[in-house]
């Protein structure tokens, strides 16, 4: 089972996640970081703060956490359909290095798109990674 949790009060992340699922070779839950219990052991030792920055990702078939442009690029080079979206990511080297600040920068600006939730507040510190 793959479980993806994103910030539900967020506009731009529900739309933004919606959009990477749709193509998905198998089906993915989609739940909320609100839903999240303290108890659940794939994000204990981890801050309310620090579960708004990201987009997570579980995969319960391997045990496996992605957070933030990892997560997306699981979903299109494991999950998705999209060919081309594919060979983007697997470029070496070169996309995680750009991957990761391209995802740093849209995550720490996400309030200008809509959104408006505590999460999104958070951005305004420069440290999301």
């Amino acid at each position: 089972m793959i479980t993806v949790y994103y910030d539900s009060e967020c506009s731009f992340c529900f739309r933004t996640i919606s959009r990477a699922l749709k193509g998905c070779k198998v089906e993915i839950k989609l739940s909320t970081i609100q839903e999240i219990k303290s108890d659940e052991k794939q994000f204990q030792g981890i801050s309310i703060s620090e579960l708004y920055r990201h987009m997570w990702l579980i995969d319960t078939n391997t045990g496996m956490t992605h957070r933030g442009y990892f997560a997306f690029k699981y979903i299109y080079t494991q999950l998705h359909r999209a060919r081309a979206v594919k060979f983007m990511f697997l470029i070496p080297l070169l996309s995680d290095f750009f991957g990761v600040r391209i995802y740093r920068v849209i995550a720490n600006n996400r309030r200008f798109a809509g959104c408006n939730s505590q999460g999104c507040s958070l951005h305004s510190k420069p440290d999301v990674a």
